[in-house]
This record gives C-alpha cells, sequence and structure tokens, in this order.
C-alpha cells in the first residue's frame, strides 16, 4: 500500500510539472503571436499596435530604419505592425549599396475596403493608367473599381472629349518608341495635383494586380509620403541609379515634387526606355534640389512581389487570360 502511494503521489506531482510547463509555452506563444501580427480591426489592414493611433502612422518607416533588433546582418524583424513585418535593409546581390524593403506575404486580413473610395475628392493617392487608343476602358475602369483610377489619353485619342472615360488627356500623340516622351508628359500633369496625392501608382493597361497586395503597398506608402519611398521591379543600370519596370511602379509626393521642381530633367529620345529614362530622371532631380542627399541612405527602394502581378497573361484552372497589344491575333 505504501508503494502505491509513493507512486500515487510521484505521478501527481509529474502530472502537476507538466501542466505548468504546457501553461508557461501557451503564455510565452501568445505574448509572441501579439507581438508579430498587432492588432487587426474590424475588415481592416493590420499595420498598427496598440499604441499607436493614425495621426501617429508616420512613425512606420522612421522605426523600421532606426531599429537595432537584427536578426542577422541585413535582416530586421519589426515588431510593431506596419505591413513589413519582416524587411531587409542592407547590401545585397544587385542591390548593393542601397536601402531596400522587400514587402512580406500579405495578410489573409487584408481588406480592400479600408482603401476604396467613390469620393475621388477625398482620395491620398492616383492610380494613373496610360491608355492608347486600342484599349478598352470600360474593362480597367470595371477591373479597378473602387480604386482612384487616372486614365491617360492622347490627344487625339476619340474619347478624349468624354471625360468619365479619359480622365488625363496628353498634349501630343505617342507611339511605343516614344513611351519616354509621354511619361514626362504625363507626370508633368500630375505635378498640377500637388499637394493632393501622397502617393502615385503608375500600372500599364495590361497589368494585374493583387488587389490585397496593392492595399498593402498603399499602407505602407501613403503615411510615408514625406519620404523617397520608390516600389517596383528593378531593372539595374551602370549609372547606379535604380529604374524599376514600366509595367507598375509607385512613388511618393516627396519624389513627385523632386521631379516637378527639377530645373533640368534629363531629356527624352525617340526609342528609349521609358522606365529607365523615369527611374534616372527621379534619381537625378532629387540629386539636383538637394546637395546634401545621400542617394544611397535616402532613397528607399521598395522591391515588388513578382507573384502578385501579372503581366500580359494570367492561366489557372478553368482561366487563360491574355490582355495587351499582342493578346488578339485573328487566324489568316
Amino acid at each position: 500500500m505504501r508503494q502505491i502511494s509513493i507512486n500515487a503521489k510521484r505521478l501527481r506531482t509529474l502530472l502537476i510539472s507538466l501542466l505548468l510547463v504546457v501553461s508557461i509555452t501557451l503564455v510565452y506563444l501568445l505574448s509572441q503571436r501579439s507581438l508579430c501580427t498587432g492588432n487587426f480591426g474590424e475588415g481592416g489592414t493590420g499595420f498598427l499596435n496598440q499604441e499607436v493611433t493614425k495621426d501617429g502612422m508616420d512613425y512606420a518607416l522612421k522605426d523600421i530604419l532606426d531599429s537595432n533588433e537584427h536578426e542577422n546582418d541585413d535582416t530586421l524583424r519589426y515588431r510593431g505592425n506596419d505591413i513589413t513585418n519582416i524587411v531587409k535593409i542592407g547590401k545585397s546581390g544587385k542591390y548593393e549599396g542601397f536601402k531596400y524593403i522587400k514587402l512580406a506575404d500579405i495578410s489573409e486580413e487584408a481588406s480592400i475596403t479600408n482603401l476604396v473610395t467613390f469620393d475621388d475628392k477625398n482620395s491620398d493617392y492616383a492610380i494613373i493608367i496610360p491608355i492608347s487608343p486600342a484599349d478598352d476602358i470600360f474593362w480597367i475602369k470595371n477591373l479597378y473599381y473602387g480604386f482612384n483610377v487616372l486614365t491617360v489619353c492622347d490627344k487625339d485619342d476619340p474619347r478624349a472629349q468624354k471625360k468619365h472615360l479619359c480622365d488625363i488627356v496628353l498634349d501630343d500623340n505617342y507611339e511605343y518608341r516614344t513611351l519616354a516622351k509621354k511619361t514626362n508628359d504625363m507626370i508633368s500633369k500630375i505635378c498640377k495635383t500637388l499637394p493632393r496625392y501622397k502617393t502615385i501608382v503608375k500600372l500599364d493597361f495590361d497589368v494585374v494586380i493583387n488587389k490585397k497586395y496593392l492595399v498593402e503597398l498603399l499602407n505602407l506608402m501613403i503615411p510615408n509620403g514625406g519620404k523617397r519611398l520608390y516600389f517596383g521591379d528593378p531593372n539595374y543600370k551602370g549609372t547606379n541609379k535604380v529604374a524599376m519596370n514600366g509595367k507598375v511602379y509607385a512613388f511618393t509626393r516627396r519624389l513627385l515634387e523632386d521631379f516637378c521642381n527639377c530645373t533640368e530633367v534629363p531629356k527624352t529620345r525617340y526609342g528609349m526606355s521609358e522606365d529607365n529614362w523615369f527611374g534616372d530622371t527621379l534619381a537625378r532631380c532629387a540629386l539636383q534640389k538637394n546637395e546634401k542627399f545621400n542617394y544611397n541612405d535616402e532613397y528607399i527602394l521598395i522591391i515588388s512581389d513578382r507573384y502578385q502581378i501579372h503581366h500580359k497573361e494570367y492561366t489557372k484552372g478553368n482561366v487563360n487570360y491574355k490582355v495587351g497589344r499582342f493578346a488578339y491575333k485573328t487566324d489568316k
């Protein structure tokens, strides 16, 4: 009997110890989860924690860049909760010498409702989409219905006089080899909107972007409109100025101001790449207006996720989608 009593006592002690270990582990895991995921409001996107109000949203990027909590030399985990739970800053491969941020995977809680607007007078951002006479405006406006989309038409586009179709009409007509000149004309028109928009997204007609991902991007860039943020898929140039691929890129109001106040905008040439021209121009204009400006330290790149952006085609399951100037071909 005594042996049974001793064994029962040991078993009880073991069970109590086990329960204590499990409880401590659960408390630790829950505390880590709250640090890494932050708060999500109803239908909202997680980019604020309990201690931050919407008025303090501009803190996000500064805290990322100033934090010393590195996991290794070039990776930083941010415990607050703007959308960059993990960002990379520092030297890496072809981006050597530039600070850059890589957006983390989009969260399931992301919602387009917190940025969608039906009142374009109150938008903090604009998505500009250059349109050729062959592009279907009805299609693109419905595809991005609810976002503040501005279609950009050439001078002689037959739809140019219809304001509900062409939001911006350019001063000339353009072709593929004069796209750099068209970009200059287009961004110069956007200069007239200053200081209205905190972020400008340029999107090609033949691109389909995950709307949740687009919201995540805007949630980072809009609160940081006063900083030099430049988003896209980088084309690296020999001049050490980074230009984003023309299919989609975004930039903050600060960079737009640099461009609009530039006294010597680089000239465009027939046949030159419009995306390389624009990226190089942004950097040159920023340097021109700021003698003490350090391109490597203050120019922040946001690298796009290619899995969230579909260019010219999207094929999955029963969907075989193609768009753009080569999408429709007749059989002879």
